[in-house]
């Protein structure tokens, strides 16, 4: 069995391997304890105009996380803007990160309370954007949609 998570703690026996900023769970034991479960449910990368701590910034990721916590869900909308020098320039910045969480309860992921976030995802990304002085520019697309 596998798990896609940012932060895990283990009881019993279980390997960790780290992946760049994931961390890949593989399962070798009969218990075990996942604390966080994040997921881009969806991630795009778009040109952008956005002087951040003296820098210029042409690129922004936009995304709608998810994160699972002992049975409580949380959405949230975040947005960083990096500099994208060049087309093949995705290196992205985290110091101009900007988010906001939209959805806090008890419960798990819902499709369809994903689509009706995705619907308001450009107005909360574009409010992100304007609270450090930046846009978006949806309409020159950097990369497909990634959903998950």
């Amino acid at each position: 069995m596998q798990i896609e998570c940012h932060q895990v703690y283990l009881n019993g026996r279980g390997a960790a391997e780290n992946h760049g900023k994931d961390v890949m769970l593989n399962a070798q034991c009969s218990m075990f304890n996942v604390i966080i479960m994040t997921l881009n449910v969806y991630k795009q990368y778009f040109g952008a105009q956005c002087t951040y701590l003296g820098v210029e910034r042409h690129g922004a990721e936009v995304m709608l996380i998810s994160d699972s916590d002992h049975g409580t869900i949380k959405y949230e909308v975040a947005v960083s803007f990096f500099p994208h020098n060049y087309p093949s320039d995705f290196a992205v910045s985290y110091d101009a990160y900007v988010s906001r969480v939209i959805y806090q309860a008890p419960g798990r992921r819902s499709k369809k309370r994903e689509a009706a976030f995705l619907a308001q995802l450009r107005p909360i990304a574009e409010e992100l954007a304007q609270s450090i002085g930046a846009t978006i520019q949806w309409e020159l697309p950097l990369s497909d949609a990634e959903r998950h």
